[in-house]
């Protein structure tokens, strides 16, 4: 079970007069994340460091990332993506600024700080359950497919992805949570006979 932050949140801690303020977000899109990390940068251009971690995705194919800004190698953001997979969550973005109060704190103190500033952010955001999505692709003729137009809504499924030629090649997206109100319409309209290559989104 993946979870998602419900809601944009920040916080501050004050680590030996280092100041760390993370900030999260629920985003679905690696070029949005571009976009809020260029623009975090530039709003906090006097922070001594903008380090940041992402995870976006479902189980079967997450993209993860990360970035020190000049941080020792894997002190800053890997501790902070560390933080996002440790709470099951996806499609999640943090930034933490510091602002170097003039105590190094070595590696080990550098991990522990951006761990615990990450940890503190999500600590204090709303989380909600993600919900999962499955692809079905069909093989339907005109009646079929007819009858799948004007049952979409009343079956929570978005069509995709028609081909008509003497058949007609589709997809549906719906969610996990409706797989058996779908199947059994699909089975006692004749469909289920149709289903070729089932995966989850």
């Amino acid at each position: 079970m993946m979870f998602v932050p419900k809601n944009n949140s920040n916080s501050k801690i004050k680590i030996k007069k280092s100041i760390f303020i993370s900030y999260i977000f629920n985003i679905e899109k690696k070029e949005d994340i571009n976009k809020t990390i260029k623009k975090y940068k530039i709003k906090f251009k006097n922070a001594t460091h903008v380090v940041y971690g992402f995870r976006i995705g479902n189980k079967n194919s997450f993209l993860n990332g990360m970035n020190d800004d000049k941080e020792p190698n894997l002190t800053a953001g890997k501790p902070t993506l560390d933080a996002i997979i440790h709470n099951n969550l996806t499609d999640t973005l943090i930034i933490t600024l510091r602002y170097f109060g003039g105590t190094l704190l070595g590696k080990g103190g550098l991990i522990k700080a951006y761990y615990k500033s990450a940890k503190e952010v999500i600590k204090n955001t709303s989380i909600m359950e993600k919900e999962e999505l499955e692809i079905l692709s069909l093989n339907l003729n005109y009646n079929q497919y007819n009858l799948l137009l004007k049952m979409k809504n009343k079956l929570e499924i978005e069509i995709t992805d028609s081909n008509f030629s003497n058949k007609i090649n589709t997809s549906i997206k719906f969610k996990t949570k409706n797989k058996q109100k779908i199947s059994e319409f699909f089975i006692k309209n004749g469909l289920i006979q149709e289903i070729f290559k089932p995966h989850k989104e």
